[in-house]
């Protein structure tokens, strides 16, 4: 990684400096369908250790996270030669550099989460407000339910679990980070006969932010439970409230325009985040 500004890059086998050129904004090269920004959070296995390496260079891991929700969505075509089309589907989303409508951000929201010592923590409060957004807007019933590449069903799986309000973050450990509910009481029976009860008490579109969980009628610590605890059966139990701990101001759509001067888009036929500025050069 370079210090400063933190971006995850690669080194010369043999001199062991990094790569130059290096355009923050290009995809391809180093980057799999994307670039730097969808790349730059990528340790969910370690969320701690990338904080401290953020704070080494000055920089704080939860604030760079909502910049990349807010920053202009640039895209160079970088390696690629050519416009593909998880470019386009995230221009079409005009949501910064938060590319929901592929693979390498879908940990990105819940990194905040993970980062925080409570669910009313800063941190956790303004991720959110971010997931609950993507769970009301980037989906919708049909054919056309998911905003992009629906590879082995991932979309799905995202989708499913933060609906519920829970996650896996955390590669290899039955650990679930919990987030914002969608729904005020979701019930299922679990095979071994057991129940689960998710609810979600004052939900509504506007009170997107967590002031407590409890797990049987008992505080959780922290902001993850147990899978398997889950999976025994029993009541999760969120409180909801609009009012963050400590407010981030959502910038909106027209934040995070396109650049169109880079991107020429098809007719925003599914977009989700529809704005007069993000409108497609056809």
């Amino acid at each position: 990684m370079t210090l400063p500004p933190v971006f995850f890059r690669s080194r010369d086998a043999v001199s062991g400096n990094f790569t130059e050129p290096f355009d923050e904004f290009a995809w391809g090269g180093d980057y799999t369908e994307a670039g730097a920004w969808q790349y730059r959070f990528y340790v969910p296995h370690d969320v701690a250790g990338l904080r401290a390496l953020y704070a080494e260079s000055g920089l704080d891991l939860c604030d760079e996270v909502e910049r990349a929700q807010t920053i202009p969505g640039v895209i160079h075509v970088g390696a690629y030669g050519t416009q593909i089309h998880e470019m386009t589907e995230m221009a079409q989303l005009c949501w910064g550099q938060y590319e929901h409508n592929n693979q390498p951000v879908h940990h990105m929201l819940w990194m905040p989460i993970a980062a925080d010592t409570s669910v009313a923590g800063k941190c956790a409060q303004r991720a959110q407000r971010w997931l609950r957004r993507v769970t009301s807007t980037l989906y919708k019933p049909g054919a056309d339910f998911a905003c992009g590449d629906e590879d082995n069903g991932q979309m799905s799986a995202w989708y499913l679990l933060s609906a519920l309000g829970v996650y896996s973050l955390f590669p290899g450990t039955n650990e679930l980070v919990v987030g914002s509910p969608l729904f005020s009481k979701v019930q299922m029976d679990i095979e071994s006969g057991a129940t689960l009860t998710i609810k979600a008490h004052k939900n509504c579109p506007t009170c997107v932010h967590v002031s407590s969980v409890m797990w049987n009628g008992v505080p959780i610590k922290g902001v993850s439970v147990m899978y398997q605890d889950l999976m025994a059966g029993g009541t999760l139990e969120f409180t909801m409230t609009d009012q963050a701990t400590v407010g981030a101001r959502d910038r909106g759509c027209h934040a995070v325009a396109p650049d169109s001067s880079i991107l020429k888009l098809p007719p925003l036929r599914n977009a989700r985040n529809a704005d007069p500025l993000c409108a497609p050069t056809v």
